[in-house]
């Protein structure tokens, strides 16, 4: 009885793996460098303190 075909070894080298490995990781590495690098959006920040701002001048008060 014959294996099936999942089960026979290709005999290719390990080259695509390592290439796809590379090309994923510098992807990724690329990604994260432009989400740290990238400026936060003010306006939701600034939004969230001048409420709490509001709220503090209204217990004061």
């Amino acid at each position: 009885m014959t294996k099936h075909l999942a089960d026979h070894h290709s005999g290719t080298s390990d080259t695509r793996l390592t290439q796809f490995i590379r090309i994923a990781h510098s992807e990724t590495r690329n990604q994260w460098q432009r989400l740290w690098q990238a400026q936060p959006d003010q306006t939701t920040g600034n939004r969230r303190v001048v409420e709490f701002l509001r709220i503090a001048r209204q217990d004061r008060d």
